[in-house]
């Protein structure tokens, strides 16, 4: 996804890039890495966004900021670009927290409660597909 504001903007002025995805990582150390945009200026030439070429990296809510400045008159068109990312998965076999991801005809959401930067499972590793979590008092 990505987001300009303020949307319109003079020649010179700097507009705020956002990007990033709906889907958050499980602790405030994580993030997504990689994304790029591409902008495609009024000539139609192209310029790639990439955080110096190392891509961007969002924050553990699964977003990130960029500033841009069009230095010509005419329309520009920006695109994400979100490289594959790998990460564990586990399937419940049975409740264990409220929320959760739907999609069809009324398009693609997501619920959670609980805290946005912090995930329930800070101090847990996943060995063979088999999920241990470490309590602390």
């Amino acid at each position: 996804m990505c987001g300009l504001m303020p949307n319109p903007v003079g020649v010179g002025q700097e507009v705020l890039v956002w990007l990033g995805i709906t889907d958050y990582v499980q602790n405030q150390s994580c993030g997504w890495e990689g994304l790029t945009v591409t902008v495609t200026k009024p000539d139609g030439s192209t310029k790639i966004l990439d955080n110096n070429g190392k891509g961007f990296r969002t924050a553990a809510t699964g977003s990130t900021g960029t500033v841009y400045v069009p230095a010509t008159v005419g329309n520009y068109t920006f695109q994400t670009h979100f490289p594959q990312q790998w990460f564990s998965h586990i399937l419940w076999s049975k409740p264990l927290a409220t929320g959760g991801f739907s999609g069809g005809f009324l398009g693609d959401h997501s619920a959670e409660s609980g805290d946005a930067y912090e995930g329930k499972f800070a101090n847990t590793v996943i060995i063979n597909g088999i999920l241990s979590i470490s309590f602390s008092e």
